[in-house]
């Protein structure tokens, strides 16, 4: 397809799932902000176009950061993977309004009133609570530029989407977790990849969690069906990953490619 006019772009590591969701969920925000924005995976970057001339990656998220957001309601139970019922507070749906109209629950099987294979964060924390915290911590950015994704800060709360945020205790020692200690979180990273989870998930295959990039300017719509591997482009670069223990919290582990561009 056809490029259009460059409105930012953010540098990504593609074999991390964490900034490629990252990036699919600038793609719907600046969707829904400038109807018709594209996007596409090229030499190290993301970019998106937008026919709009306000549009800015610094708007977008200031947008994000200070939409109206709200937890959201629970009909039912939810069980555990052990099939335990557990406290409907810890795992609300966020609803997002003005000025994008959000729901995020994609930690959550509603049809089957359990957490889904993507619910990773420590049951002390809250759904809510660690969308807020990752808030939070854009409070002190007044602009946003290509290295958006590598912002880091020093939460004890986060969805667990990028695994630069994981340790081992047998590495580090000790469990950061049990210590009530604070963990180097990239904040973006993980709000803008929860954004995305809402829209696309890992393909699950062979008991491995995977995504296709892409080099064409795609619309958020038809970026949804080449993630899963449903519509074939070309560019298009498949990856797998696992989902990593870390004391009580589980993460997304970094991606390897399977076979070449294509």
């Amino acid at each position: 397809m056809k490029r259009g006019q460059v409105a930012f772009s953010v540098g990504v590591e593609v074999s991390n799932p964490g900034q490629f969701f990252a990036c699919c969920g600038l793609l719907e925000i600046a969707n829904l902000l400038w109807p018709g924005a594209e996007g596409w995976f090229e030499n190290g970057s993301f970019y998106v176009s937008a026919r709009y001339p306000e549009a800015s990656l610094s708007l977008l998220m200031h947008r994000l950061l200070n939409a109206e957001a709200c937890p959201g309601t629970i009909h039912g139970t939810i069980a555990d993977s052990q099939g335990k019922i557990v406290d409907p507070e810890k795992v609300r749906p966020i609803e997002i309004s003005a000025p994008t109209k959000l729901r995020l629950a994609w930690w959550l099987d509603e049809v089957r009133s359990r957490f889904s294979p993507l619910k990773l964060w420590s049951g002390r924390q809250s759904s809510w609570d660690v969308f807020c915290k990752l808030r939070q911590a854009g409070d002190r950015h007044q602009t946003f530029d290509h290295s958006i994704l590598d912002l880091v800060h020093p939460l004890k709360s986060r969805f667990g989407l990028d695994p630069r945020s994981a340790w081992g205790a047998l590495g580090v020692g000790f469990s950061p977790n049990r210590l009530g200690m604070s963990v180097a979180t990239y904040w973006a990273t993980e709000l803008l990849a929860a954004v995305a989870l809402a829209f696309c998930t890992p393909v699950q295959d062979d008991g491995h969690l995977g995504y296709v990039t892409w080099s064409e300017s795609l619309p958020p719509i038809v970026a949804r069906a080449v993630v899963s591997g449903v519509i074939p482009v070309a560019g298009r670069q498949r990856f797998k990953f696992n989902l990593l223990t870390r004391g009580s919290f589980d993460g997304f582990g970094f991606a390897a490619t399977i076979g070449g561009q294509i």
